[in-house]
C-alpha cells in the first residue's frame, strides 16, 4: 500500500471507519470533517 494515507486526502475506505479501533481511528474522524467541508462546498 505505501502512501495510502495522505495529509489532506483520505481514501473512502477510511471514510467508512473500517479501521476504527486501530491507529487510523483519527483518520476516520478527519474524513468526516473533510466530507463536511465538501458538503458546504468549501475546501478543508
Amino acid at each position: 500500500m505505501g502512501s495510502f494515507f495522505r495529509q489532506s486526502q483520505v481514501p473512502q475506505n477510511l471514510c467508512s471507519c473500517s479501521f476504527k479501533g486501530q491507529n487510523l481511528a483519527g483518520a476516520c474522524f478527519r474524513c468526516a470533517d473533510i466530507r463536511s467541508a465538501d458538503f458546504t462546498g468549501g475546501s478543508s
